[in-house]
C-alpha cells in the first residue's frame, strides 16, 4: 500500500528527538491522513492521580480490513509515542519524549488488531506528571502530541492532542505513613497483606483464601483453599507497579493507583484477558 500524508503544520523549524530535546521545534499536525487511516488525538487529566491520559484514535477509512502490528516497544507503551512541548520565548520547544524513557516489562497491548472498514481503535497511555517533569521541568502548560508506535503500518505523523497544565499534585502526600495491614478481595480471592511502604517501593507478605467458583480470569482460578503470598512493587507518586507471588506458583503482575489515603484501586494483569480487579484497603486499628 502507498501512504500519502496530508498535514496542516503549526510550527516548523529544526527538530531533534535525541539528546538535544531542548533545541528543536517541529510541533505536529492538527490533522493527519495516511493512506486509508485518519488519526486524531486528545488528552485529559487522569481522574485517579497526578497524570495525563493521552489517546490517539485511528480510523480505517478504506474499503478493506487493515491490520495494525505493534512495535516491540509499542506492546508496552500503549502503542503511543508522546511528546511534550513547552512554549517559551515565542517558540515551542520539545521538552520531553516518551520513547527516550526505557520501557519496563508489562503485559502489553493486544496488537495485532484487525480494523474493519470505517472501524476505529483508541490507543491510550497514562503518563505520570512526575515522569514528564522529572527534576528539571517546571509545572506549567504543555502541548502534548501523539504518534502511533506501530511496526506496520507506518504512521509517523505527530498529532496534536491539546494544551494541558502539568504539575505535581499528590492524592496521598509524600511522607504519609501507610505501613500496616491491607486487605481486599474479588473473584473468590481474599487477600490480607502486611505491607511496608517507602518513597519508591512497597513490599510485604500475607495470606490468601480462595473460594468457589474460582472465577479469576487472570490465572487465579488455580488457587485452592488458603496459603501464603508475597507482594513486591515499585512506587511512583500514587501508582504501584509490581507483582504478587502465590505459594502455588502463580505470579501475576499487579498494578494499582492510590485513590485515597487508605485505598488502592488495584488489578492483576494478564496478556490474554486484561485487568482483573483486586482492590485493597488499609485496616485502621481500633482506637
Amino acid at each position: 500500500m502507498t501512504f500519502m500524508t496530508f498535514v496542516v503544520p503549526l510550527t516548523v523549524a529544526a527538530c531533534s528527538d535525541g539528546s538535544g530535546l531542548s533545541t528543536g521545534t517541529l510541533l505536529s499536525d492538527t490533522a493527519s491522513v495516511d493512506g486509508d487511516f485518519r488519526e486524531t488525538a486528545s488528552v485529559a487529566p487522569s481522574p485517579l492521580r497526578a497524570a495525563v491520559d493521552v489517546t490517539l484514535l485511528i480510523m480505517n477509512r478504506g474499503t478493506r480490513p487493515e491490520t495494525l502490528y505493534s512495535s516491540e516497544s509499542g506492546s508496552c507503551d500503549g502503542g503511543l509515542i508522546v511528546r511534550a512541548w513547552h512554549h517559551a520565548n515565542g517558540r515551542n520547544t520539545l521538552a520531553w519524549l516518551s520513547s527516550a524513557v526505557p520501557v519496563v516489562p508489562c503485559p502489553g497491548h493486544p496488537l495485532p488488531l484487525v480494523l474493519a472498514p470505517n472501524a476505529s481503535v483508541s490507543l491510550t497511555r497514562e503518563i505520570g506528571n512526575a515522569e514528564i517533569l522529572g527534576d528539571s521541568l517546571p509545572s506549567d502548560t504543555y502541548i502534548l502530541t501523539a504518534s502511533a508506535d506501530l511496526r506496520s503500518p507506518t504512521l509517523p505523523a505527530q498529532v496534536t492532542a491539546a494544551s494541558i497544565f502539568i504539575g505535581l499534585e499528590y492524592i496521598v502526600p509524600p511522607g504519609t505513613v501507610l505501613d500496616g495491614t491491607w486487605s481486599g478481595g474479588a473473584d473468590g480471592i481474599l487477600l490480607r497483606l502486611a505491607l511496608r511502604w517507602t518513597a519508591d517501593s512497597v513490599n510485604g507478605t500475607g495470606t490468601y483464601v480462595a473460594t468457589p467458583p474460582y472465577s479469576n480470569r487472570c490465572g487465579g482460578s488455580t488457587l485452592r483453599g488458603s496459603g501464603t503470598v508475597k507482594f513486591t512493587a515499585a512506587r511512583t507518586e500514587d501508582r504501584l507497579v509490581g507483582h504478587m507471588a502465590f505459594d502455588n506458583g502463580w505470579t501475576p503482575p499487579y498494578s494499582a493507583v492510590q485513590t485515597g489515603r487508605d485505598l488502592l484501586d488495584g488489578h492483576f494483569m494478564s496478556v490474554d484477558v486484561g485487568p482483573c480487579p483486586m482492590p485493597l484497603g488499609r485496616e485502621i486499628p481500633a482506637q
